[in-house]
């Protein structure tokens, strides 16, 4: 508590509750970085921490490259970080590749089955989210976005219909309970 409190009263405290606000905030994050040193963490098990750092200095070029939108060295910079980070994400990819595979083959070779199959299994599981295709009568996808919808239309014509039962027939069932 101290540290924040000597961080604020260190700022420009003056001013209106707005900039006083900014300040206190400002402190808070700095004495929470200082104590915590908190740190990113991969989301990827094959990314490597110094792809994340690249990855944050490409993410602050491109912002200081939006701020100043007709500097062309921000943006050659930002373009260079860019190329980076995809060479070190294809390296990092790679040595992942290449370390799971040697694994798996060391499995094989002493034939330790069960290990194989679950290091199999942990390369096989995807988690992208599935894509919504629309099919036509045959089963193929529809690529056009005109027949996607005449398609969607077809299927809203066809499920929203009105009731062909009669009420009085649907208040019978109802006190029967056959519902």
């Amino acid at each position: 508590m101290n540290t924040i409190r000597s961080s604020f009263e260190g700022r420009n405290g003056n001013g209106n509750v707005e900039q006083q606000w900014t300040e206190l905030k400002k402190s808070l994050v700095d004495a929470a970085e200082q104590h915590f040193h908190q740190s990113r963490q991969p989301r990827k098990n094959w990314i490597s921490a110094e792809t994340l750092t690249l990855t944050e200095e490409k993410w602050l070029a491109f912002v200081m490259w939006q701020n100043q939108h007709t500097c062309v060295e921000k943006q050659k910079h930002c373009v260079a970080l860019c190329k980076l980070v995809k060479q070190a994400v294809k390296k990092d990819k790679k040595e992942w590749w290449d370390t799971n595979m040697a694994a798996i083959e060391a499995d094989l070779r002493q034939l330790w089955q069960g290990d194989f199959f679950k290091k199999l299994k942990t390369l096989s599981i995807s988690k992208t989210r599935p894509v919504d295709t629309i099919l036509d009568e045959a089963g193929q996808p529809l690529q056009r976005n005109e027949d996607k919808l005449a398609r969607r239309r077809h299927f809203m014509n066809v499920l929203n219909v009105e009731n062909a039962v009669a009420a009085e027939v649907l208040t019978v069932v109802e006190e029967n309970g056959d519902i």
